[in-house]
């Protein structure tokens, strides 16, 4: 499972003209994300990938994608809302995000 979601990750960055640091670093948060988390189902295995980008390219990218642009890149696999919720579990996971 971890190779066709790099493989596609991997697609749907050059598709979008992302900087390849921005590709290893949602990289390195996929696979932080499943190293902390155990059972996720296949439906929710592109999520992490689409969230893991957004967050990166958030990170790296001088102007990142347009939330709509990955979720249309998922051929309807996920929605803008459900990547955002995707994001906030993988920030938890990785101990950045703290609820107020």
């Amino acid at each position: 499972m971890r190779v066709l979601l790099l493989d596609w990750m991997f697609e749907v960055s050059a598709e979008l003209f992302l900087k390849r640091q921005t590709y290893y670093l949602a990289v390195n948060y996929v696979d932080r994300y499943f190293s902390k988390v155990r059972g996720v189902s296949r439906e929710k295995v592109q999520c992490v990938g689409t969230s893991a980008l957004y967050l990166a390219s958030k990170m790296e990218e001088i102007n990142p994608p347009k939330l709509e642009m990955l979720s249309m890149a998922t051929a309807g696999g996920s929605t803008k809302q459900q990547i955002l919720d995707m994001e906030k579990q993988l920030l938890k996971a990785l101990g950045y995000y703290l609820n107020p």
